[in-house]
């Protein structure tokens, strides 16, 4: 089985590692993260070089221009999965970053639990 090819994103350099190391550690027989870019000029250059079939966007607090950046993805990369990463839980929100592109939200807080299941929920509508 080929493994899911995942970029990650995020603008905290520490939260980014951490998402790394636990996705090496915890996930390595499912995927394996190709990139990491801490800036959107970065993710945006490693999208087109490696067209992950997942890219997992950490979200500051819903400012605009990471929902610029998500739609710039999604046009980037009409086949892979996006998964917007951050702290709030409203419905409102996720309704804006669904409209942005994004197939799917989770918080950080809860990454360690929902994220691989979330990674296959989202690979599934796009098999």
């Amino acid at each position: 089985m080929k493994l899911l090819e995942v970029l990650i994103i995020d603008a905290n350099a520490t939260f980014l590692r951490s998402v790394v190391q636990f996705l090496q550690e915890h996930c390595a027989e499912i995927l394996c993260v190709v990139g990491s870019a801490s800036t959107a000029d970065q993710a945006l250059m490693l999208a087109a070089t490696l067209r992950p079939q997942v890219v997992l966007y950490g979200l500051q607090v819903l400012v605009q221009p990471d929902l610029q950046q998500i739609q710039k993805l999604r046009r980037l990369l009409p086949q892979s999965g996006i998964i917007a990463l951050g702290v709030l839980d409203i419905d409102g929100y996720r309704q804006v970053i669904h409209t942005a592109g994004a197939d799917g939200f989770i918080t950080k807080d809860s990454l360690k639990v929902r994220l691989v299941p979330m990674i296959v929920q989202v690979m599934h509508a796009y098999r």
